[in-house]
């Protein structure tokens, strides 16, 4: 019997590693490691071509990298291409379209990025198809088990089904290594992040003093449209129909009008040293990230509770209403209801970023 896993990808100390999280049994297994750069402080899924971004600020050298990786059809997820970032430090990217755009603050570069290849197929575009659904991951799964029986001679699995399958599917369908630096434009003031803005098609600009809306202009460049002074900001993300917006003391709640920022709910939260925010959009809830524990703020109700959760970064599974929480000194992954009660974890040297892959 297969059981239905979600996938979580993350980087740490130069690799990065892929998990199964089981909701049934709260077990979480590492399932493979990818050496890929030097310091990955970023991870992107591109869901058309079936591969993900790690964008590298390797301390060796003065520039940033953006690597692709790919899965092959040994069934092994591998760096398939590395390109410079600009010679400039990268701080975020955010894939928006058919163009990848890395912040470095004070600038921005523009990626070419690969166009998906057409399928007859059917695929899911909402997120990477898990393994239950999707006959290339499949294969892939099957071939990952086969590669570690292969030493044994009494092992009589034959690949050879796989790896045509794999050749069939991926080698027509999958990734196309993005290769072209386009421009490095620089920006009036230095951007913290960037959101996309999916109901309506604008990217938000998180600067110190507040927001600004961005169009994509018909140059691939970003072209702005309305600027919002906001005081003590700190993060922003978007839901389904909300923008929000993170304040030392508040969280505030809003929308895009025309490029104007409408924020017209507020939350008193008592958390000074926040740092960083998720929102589950489907269910409207909140997660708020302090150094000693996250707040969930039901948006509903205006509810809010303290969980006992300690980390440094957070990912968000809308599917099955489950948090995960990397805590980088501690060395640990640990899956959570969206209530708090954890359900299991797994050890991972110094967990950076994590990502909700299916």
């Amino acid at each position: 019997m297969t059981v239905a896993a979600n996938l979580l990808v993350g980087s740490s100390c130069g690799n990065v590693y892929i998990l199964r999280c089981v909701v049934r049994n709260g077990s979480i297994t590492l399932k493979t490691t990818i050496q890929a750069g030097e310091t990955p402080i970023q991870l992107l899924v591109d869901v058309d071509n079936k591969c993900f971004y790690c964008l590298d600020n390797a301390a060796s050298s003065p520039e940033g990298r953006l690597l692709t990786l790919a899965p092959t059809e040994l069934g092994t997820i591998e760096q398939s291409m590395s390109i410079s970032t600009g010679g400039i430090r990268p701080h975020a990217m955010i894939n928006i379209g058919k163009t990848i755009f890395i912040n470095h603050q004070e600038c921005y570069s523009i990626v070419k990025s690969p166009i998906a290849p057409k399928s007859t197929r059917r695929r899911r575009t909402s997120t990477l198809a898990p393994v239950t659904e999707d006959p290339v991951a499949e294969g892939l799964d099957t071939l990952y088990h086969i590669s570690k029986t292969m030493h044994d001679d009494s092992d009589t699995a034959d690949p050879s089904d796989v790896i045509a399958l794999i050749q069939q599917h991926i080698h027509s369908e999958s990734h196309i290594d993005v290769t072209e630096l386009k421009s490095v434009v620089p920006t009036d003031e230095p951007i913290l992040k960037f959101v996309h803005w999916l109901k309506e098609d604008y990217i938000v600009g998180l600067t110190s003093r507040g927001l600004t809306s961005y169009r994509v202009s018909d140059a691939g460049l970003l072209h702005p449209l309305k600027s919002k002074e906001v005081p003590d900001v700190i993060d922003c993300e978007a839901g389904n129909d909300s923008l929000f917006v993170l304040c030392r003391g508040s969280l505030k709640q809003g929308t895009l009008s025309d490029g104007e920022f409408l924020l017209e709910r507020e939350y008193a939260i008592d958390a000074p040293r926040a740092t960083s925010l998720k929102v589950l959009g489907n269910r409207e809830r909140a997660f708020i990230m302090t150094p000693h524990s996250v707040i969930s703020i039901n948006l509903e109700s205006s509810s809010q509770k303290v969980l006992d959760i300690r980390g440094t970064s957070m990912a968000l599974s809308t599917d099955d209403d489950l948090l995960w929480v990397a805590n980088k000194e501690a060395g640990t992954i640990a899956m959570y209801t969206v209530l708090g009660k954890e359900l299991g974890q797994c050890r991972v040297e110094r967990p950076a970023s994590i990502v909700h892959m299916s």
